[in-house]
């Protein structure tokens, strides 16, 4: 029993412990705060000489006990990777022995910002999980202030100026009278009127030779012939007037015919008399 137990120590003591003590991982100048998505890079140390291939992962998780990590690593081909553990071998890839250099990291846009711890973790070629760790770190994921709302100042409505009403212009018809002289014209006066005398028949001579009625020698001056009886031709005044003349030269035109008239009848008298009673 005692020989089995010294000789399990030995072995342990000569394969195991000096391959543990040989690798170890570290991260320098990690950022204090970053915000959601943001690319960020820190410094990474692997340290293991006899090591073959290795994968180097990024992590954030809290507590420092939870082992639920996010984040997002940028491998050799500048893809960011954030998968299960599982599948190791597509993260940071480290040839065989150690690698010191800048790996770039970045929070899940997707999760709640907050205080959260950091920490790199070594896969190896069929590894599942973590072979080793490095230090843990504190950092904090910040959110983005939200920019406030610029106010844009609405420009005040402009008052428009109420059209003051024209009043509506009445049509007003004037009629100017312009006096127009008409002249009158006034007719000359015309000549004085012709007394023309217009045969009258006052009587017909009879026959000669007929006994009983002897012809008065006062009448032989309208009788002509024997046989054929000549018109006793009383003369009429015949008044000509012009319609335009005027009314006094009319009147006294109109007393001369009634005067000439009056003294013809006169003279005219006797002989009709007498040739009333010759009938």
């Amino acid at each position: 029993m005692g020989i089995f137990l010294s000789l399990t120590f030995l072995f342990l003591f000569l394969f195991t412990s000096p391959a543990s003590a040989a690798i170890s991982i570290s991260v320098e100048n990690l950022p204090s705060s970053v915000a959601p998505g943001e690319e960020f890079s820190a410094n990474v140390s692997l340290n293991c000489d006899s090591c073959g291939t290795s994968y180097l992962r990024g992590v954030f998780f809290y507590p420092d006990t939870s082992h639920s990590y996010s984040g997002y690593t940028k491998n050799q081909l500048d893809e960011w990777i954030n998968i299960l553990s599982e599948e190791g071998n597509k993260y940071f890839k480290v040839e065989e022995g150690s690698f010191s250099g800048q790996i770039f990291f970045k929070f899940d846009s997707d999760k709640t910002p907050g205080d959260y711890f950091f920490k790199i973790g070594r896969y190896t070629a069929k590894g599942t999980s973590f072979s080793q760790t490095s230090q843990q770190l504190s950092i904090s994921v910040v959110a983005p202030p939200t920019k406030a709302p610029t106010l844009t100042q609405t420009p005040s409505p402009t008052t428009t100026p109420t059209p003051t009403p024209q009043p509506t212009p009445t049509a007003s018809l004037t009629i100017k009278v312009t006096p127009t002289t008409q002249s009158k014209s006034i007719p000359a006066p015309t000549s004085d009127p012709t007394l023309t005398a217009a045969p009258t028949v006052l009587a017909v001579s009879t026959d000669s030779s007929t006994p009983g009625y002897p012809i008065p020698s006062e009448l032989s001056a309208f009788l002509v012939g024997s046989q054929t009886a000549t018109p006793f031709l009383l003369a009429s005044p015949t008044i000509t007037t012009s319609s335009e003349t005027k009314v006094f030269p009319n009147l006294i035109t109109f007393i001369l015919g009634l005067i000439l008239f009056t003294i013809s009848a006169i003279g005219l008298y006797p002989k009709l008399k007498l040739l009333s009673r010759i009938r």
